[in-house]
């Protein structure tokens, strides 16, 4: 009886029950089963009158969440039973009440025993209530990742993408919720979980909410998220790198440490792995900037623009939709016309944040905006920033962002007004600012690249190509055959000086030559058969045809040799005289019977074909080639300067637009200056007051240690056996003494520095 009556008593207590159940279930199975029937008739009794304070059904719901994996057929329908009572009454309930069951529920998650299609819908369903608690409880990303982690393309894991998406694009019913919802994709893309096309596109939709708060973060994922991922990636790999493993060499080995020991060398090694699995092919997860992703972005970017000029947000937010903007415009090369003649209201020198909206014109600019259109803006930026009116680091960030937008649309140069504004941006070159000279030097650099004629002749310098000139609007330069054949014709032909290709390549084509030949000796051994009589007077004529041949190739070559060099000035070569021992660049060699060249315009003259219309290049040849636009590429020769490709240019430009462009580019040169008296005194007085106040760099000094020594130790020493023997005369003889010193001395005591 006694046994009974202590067994009542222990289970009649929930935590004390809930312990004994989980170490033996199968003994308390009527215990249970007793307070499962409690805590239904206190469900239905709390469903009549919610909003009263009830402690017993809370302690209910808990006790009955954390025992039900061990009674997975009595509690089957438990989430069904607290779901419901959360989307009914959720409003009503109490606080305290509704983060039981919302803990309960989540609990059930965790032990697999709710289904994400059931759970998930209320959680964002949540994000209406007016309660902060629920609201950061209600959703986390782990319970994504572990689903994720079953499969991509498992049903859970595309109905939750599913759910989350859709949350997001209805924002009009909870904005919480959309909130939310945007945050989770931002965060398991950051992840690299959820990368894929309808995750940008979703998120897209959101830079054109109504909500300023869900706008500006669709905004900033597109233009930072993949810096952040960078920032990620190398603080994991300098993470692991810095993994250090307790060994234990000089401690006790016990099986606990050998399994820790183990368990970390392991985790480490495969993260090491992971990380050189990832150098060699780039990256876990290949990505495309999320920009170049975007399904409809000339609509996204019209949108957003329109949005831009009726807007009352605030000058930040402004910004970064013309941040964004620019960005769509620039990477997917977009026609938006309007555009430009809206910046240049902001272009003043005296604007906020001038240097940003400068680069957010530059990411703007590309080959397919008409000429027409980047004239107007370069002659504002002359206006308002290039003007002896205007401050040094003014006129040099004018002049870089002038640079910037004829580099990009260098058909801009050819416009009528071009000419005039150029030779202003070339005087620049003697101001006394350091800055501003390096600023003219690098626009008269880009000029003289892309079209020379309309500078000077002092400013186009020896290397320029006198007939370089950009591409109309429009046009497109399409290559004819291989990029760089030319260069391996030319230098197979002995007309390259300069160019000396590695032993190894030439022993490699030595062989080559050698295996050809014997292969044509046993061709030509093979094809040997019966002789023919030749008469006399063909065999003459035939060699004397074969000689005449050979002179006009040689002719020809000459010819081609001297019209590679006609085209240097006179004056060029004087001053090529001039310098003497300065390295000559690779060059064509000069014909050798250019004298008995006689130029006839009676016929046509005839072309010699392209080597790869000739021939089948292999890889030998093109690695030569390679090699070949590298040394032409360092001597800056035009004339076989390697024109990229269109794919290689269309990729480098979206590319470009995709990272942005950093306003930091455009600012002027900074140069340290020296500081002045006022500041050199003012450092000095700070550096004095510190040493006043106590302040210094170390630990304690001796002074304070004698001061804080225990005075057990101190005590039977020399200083302090001394101090005791004095007498009281000499005592008094020193304090006034050290009364005289203190009067004398000034308030403002000089201190060592």
């Amino acid at each position: 009886m006694e046994a009974s009556t202590l067994r009542m008593s222990v289970t009649t207590k929930l935590p004390v029950l809930q312990n004994l159940i989980k170490r033996d279930p199968d003994g308390y199975v009527d215990d249970f089963l007793q307070q499962h029937r409690h805590f239904l008739s206190e469900l239905s009794i709390y469903k009549l009158n919610p909003s009263k304070q009830s402690d017993t059904f809370g302690a209910l719901v808990t006790f009955i969440s954390h025992c039900a994996p061990c009674y997975t057929q009595h509690c089957r329908d438990l989430p069904e039973q607290l779901t419901t009572l959360l989307r009914q009454h959720g409003l009503t309930l109490r606080q305290d009440t509704r983060l039981t069951i919302l803990n309960a529920l989540l609990l059930l998650r965790n032990r697999n025993l709710v289904e994400a299609s059931l759970l998930f819908p209320l959680l964002f369903e949540l994000f209406e209530m007016p309660d902060k608690a629920v609201r950061n409880l209600a959703f986390t990303v782990a319970d994504l990742r572990k689903i994720h982690a079953l499969g991509s393309n498992s049903k859970q894991s595309r109905d939750a993408h599913a759910l989350v998406c859709s949350v997001l694009l209805e924002q009009q019913r909870s904005e919480a919720a959309a909130k939310k919802a945007l945050d989770v994709l931002v965060d398991l893309y950051r992840r690299r979980i959820w990368t894929d096309e309808r995750t940008v596109n979703a998120i897209a939709t959101a830079c054109l909410s109504k909500s300023t708060k869900i706008s500006v973060v669709a905004m900033r994922f597109f233009l930072g998220i993949e810096a952040k991922m960078n920032e990620d990636e190398e603080k994991g790999d300098s993470a692991v790198s810095g993994i250090e493993i307790n060994e234990h060499k000089h401690s006790k080995k016990t099986k606990a440490k050998q399994r820790k020991i183990k368990s970390e060398t392991e985790g480490k090694k495969r993260k090491l792995q992971e990380i050189a699995q990832r150098g060699e092919n780039g990256s876990a997860h290949p990505l495309f900037p999320a920009l170049l992703v975007i399904r409809d972005p000339q609509g996204l970017a019209e949108k957003l623009f329109r949005r831009l000029r009726g807007s009352n947000e605030g000058f930040e937010v402004r910004l970064l939709m013309m941040n964004m903007v620019s960005r769509l415009v620039g990477t997917h090369q977009l026609q938006l016309l309007s555009f430009y003649a809206f910046v240049q209201k902001y272009l003043a020198n005296h604007q906020r944040q001038v240097t940003a909206i400068l680069a957010y014109l530059v990411q703007a600019c590309h080959e397919l905006v008409p000429p027409d259109e980047i004239v107007p803006v370069v002659k504002c930026i002359a206006f308002n920033f290039i003007a002896e009116r205007c401050a040094n680091e003014v006129v040099s960030v004018g002049l870089n962002a002038v640079r910037e937008v004829l580099t990009r649309v260098p058909a801009a140069l050819m416009e009528d007004d071009m000419e005039d504004l150029v030779q202003d941006f070339v005087m620049y070159t003697r101001s006394h600012d350091k800055s501003i000279k390096m600023a003219s030097r690098a626009l008269i650099n880009t000029v003289r690249e892309t079209y020379p004629a309309l500078l000077r002749r002092r400013d186009r310098g020896k290397t320029h190509d006198k007939g370089a000139k950009p591409l109309a609007f429009g046009a497109v330069k399409v290559l004819e055959g291989v990029d760089g054949a030319e260069l391996l014709d030319a230098y197979e032909r002995g007309e390259l000086q300069g160019v000396e290709l590695s032993e190894d390549e030439d022993e490699e084509e030595d062989e080559e030559e050698d295996e050809e030949g014997v292969e044509g000796e046993r061709e030509g051994s093979d094809d040997e058969g019966e002789w023919e009589d030749v008469p006399e007077g063909e065999d003459s004529k035939a060699g004397d045809d074969e000689e005449e041949e050979e002179e006009e190739e040689e002719v020809e070559e000459g010819e081609e040799g001297w019209e590679e060099l006609s085209g240097v000035e006179e004056g060029d070569e004087e001053e090529e005289e001039e310098e003497g021992e300065e390295e000559k660049a690779p060059t064509l060699a000069e014909a050798p019977n250019k004298k008995a060249v006689s130029f006839s315009t009676s016929g046509p003259a005839k072309k010699r074909p392209r080597l790869d219309a000739t021939r089948v290049l292999s890889n030998e040849d093109f690695d030569k080639i390679r090699r070949l636009k590298e040394e032409f590429a360092k001597s800056n020769k035009p004339k076989f300067k390697a024109a990229s490709t269109a794919s290689e240019s269309e990729s480098s430009s979206a590319t470009a637009g995709a990272e942005g462009f950093d306003p930091a580019a455009l600012e002027a040169y900074a140069k340290r200056r020296r500081t002045t008296i006022e500041d050199r005194m003012a450092s000095v007085l700070e550096g004095r007051s510190k040493f006043m106040t106590g302040g210094h760099a170390g630990g304690m000094t001796n002074i304070e240690k004698r001061r804080t020594k225990n005075q057990a130790m101190v005590r039977n020493s020399r200083k302090i056996k001394m101090k005791m023997q004095e007498s009281g005369k000499k005592l008094q003889n020193k304090q006034n003494k050290d009364v005289k010193t203190i009067k004398k001395r000034d308030a403002n005591k000089r201190r060592r520095i």
